[in-house]
């Protein structure tokens, strides 16, 4: 189940609630600021450049916005889920209010284990749960206003690789094109290799894989803001030429298939 959260200005974040087990997810990231907690279980969380971590009941796990990671579990059984993502623009004003700052801070660590904080988040997921059209927008600000408070780590500014930056940009603006590596490669004049170890370095994906994610990102996107179009007019405008591989590439990104998550 997937609950838009809603305020004036469009929608700002979603709830999602299932029961899931999970195995064999692709490495992938989010655009939005992604808070998740389970009730029984256990699962396995692999953050780009940190040690495996395990996520608990009584605890949550907090993935960043852009920040690649994996989630599995080892065991059969379904867990109950609970994920609320928040638009990274919804974050960075509620953060202002207690930093100076233009642009979203981590927070660290990425599994908090705080049994009264788990606690209130679950509570929060169950109220959307249960009333879907309450406004429960100020509740939310206030839960994350004291996360940011108490966990957020304010690093050194660091000079972004421009490398990178000006590839990110043209594969985000080329995304309904057939790229093939060599094109974009060719953008900023070297090799694919070298690329390839670059996005290994700085996301724990090859450059391929930092594609299909970009264009997944983006038919999540256009599912949410476009209720009318099909699933076959949002995989092309995504940048995907094959339904089977488009729906296979969701599945492993998102544990729901596009229709369902529709």
């Amino acid at each position: 189940m997937v609950i838009d959260l809603k305020n004036s200005n469009g929608i700002y974040g979603e709830l999602k609630y299932n029961k899931e087990n999970f195995k064999s997810f692709a490495k992938h990231s989010h655009k939005s600021f992604n808070i998740v907690a389970i009730v029984n279980g256990y699962i396995n969380i692999e953050y780009h450049n940190k040690p495996l971590q395990t996520l608990y009941p009584n605890q949550i796990a907090i993935f960043n916005p852009k920040q690649v990671h994996l989630t599995s579990s080892k065991h059969n059984e379904r867990l109950d889920y609970y994920s609320l993502h928040f638009q990274e623009t919804w974050c960075i004003e509620i953060q202002q209010d207690i930093f100076e700052t233009k642009d979203f801070i981590n927070i660290s660590p990425n599994i908090i284990k705080d049994k009264t904080l788990a606690k209130q988040f679950l509570n929060i997921c169950k109220q959307i749960l249960n009333k879907p059209n309450r406004d429960i927008e100020q509740e939310l600000k206030n839960f994350n206003k004291e996360l940011f408070a108490n966990y957020c780590k304010k690093e050194e500014n660091t000079e972004p690789n421009q490398t990178l930056q000006k590839l990110e940009e043209y594969i985000l603006t080329h995304l309904q094109e057939p790229l093939t590596l060599e094109e974009i490669a060719k953008e900023v004049g070297y090799s694919t290799a070298h690329i390839n170890r670059l996005f290994k370095a700085e996301y724990g994906l090859t450059l391929h894989a930092f594609l299909i994610d970009k264009r997944i990102d983006k038919a999540k996107e256009l599912i949410r803001v476009n209720k009318t179009a099909t699933l076959t007019e949002i995989a092309y405008q995504a940048g995907f030429y094959d339904q089977s591989h488009f729906i296979k590439n969701f599945k492993k990104a998102y544990s729901l298939s596009p229709k369902a998550y529709k």
